[in-house]
């Protein structure tokens, strides 16, 4: 209703109902829009009840899989299994917030990539490749900042996320390969500070951009 209101579709944000009886059903109808203005049983065809739209900044997804660098993850079996209230609890994209959340079996996936690739390194030549792997994975596992005095980062050799949700719910036989991808590259999932302090680097996956309701999140 909004988009059709918003482009100019429909005159009015309204909808014109009327309900009769069984012997009258031809006589009633839904008037999108509430273009047929009439005064009727007592009424003058204006609103008498009005409710608030669904906001535009959250959506709720049914993930079929989560890849990281092209190869898939394993997602728990109780990923978007739970039902409450006679409904299951799948994802939601909030568009409006900084951090995601994914299951802890994807967070673990990414940073082993991560610190394979190479990317992420750092900058005193006094400590071993072992130790400095150790350094960073613990940095990206407690969401720590990195400084750029400390650390270099090459974003070429960093790995991509990719989400496949399916594009209609619930999943049939006939629409269970009609899905939607979504590409998300390192500056898409690491932050950059631009601070006087030379904060550099964060990993922003560990809250509320893209949250799965049924597991345990990873802290990231």
């Amino acid at each position: 209703m909004d988009i059709l209101y918003n482009y100019g579709v429909i005159p009015n944000n309204e909808i014109g109902i009327q309900l009769c009886p069984y012997e009258m059903t031809s006589k009633s109808f839904i008037n999108i829009g509430n273009t047929d203005v009439a005064e009727k049983c007592g009424t003058d065809g204006r609103s008498i009840a009005w409710v608030n739209s669904p906001t535009n900044d959250y959506f709720t997804v049914n993930i079929k899989s989560v890849l990281v660098n092209g190869k898939q993850v394993d997602l728990p079996e109780e990923f978007q299994q739970v039902v409450e209230n006679g409904r299951a609890l799948y994802s939601y994209l909030h568009t409006c917030f900084m951090y995601m959340r994914f299951p802890q079996a994807v967070v673990d996936v990414l940073i082993n990539d991560i610190l394979n690739s190479g990317a992420i390194t750092i900058k005193n030549t006094m400590i071993s490749s072992k130790l400095g792997k150790i350094i960073i994975k613990k940095k990206l596992q407690n969401n720590h900042l990195m400084t750029k005095s400390k650390y270099n980062i090459d974003w070429v050799k960093l790995p991509t996320i990719t989400i496949t949700v399916f594009a209609q719910t619930p999943v049939t036989d006939d629409n269970h390969d009609s899905v939607v991808t979504i590409k998300l590259g390192p500056k898409d999932y690491l932050r950059s500070y631009n601070s006087k302090d030379c904060k550099y680097l964060t990993i922003v996956c560990n809250m509320c951009c893209l949250i799965n309701l049924t597991d345990i999140p990873a802290e990231l």
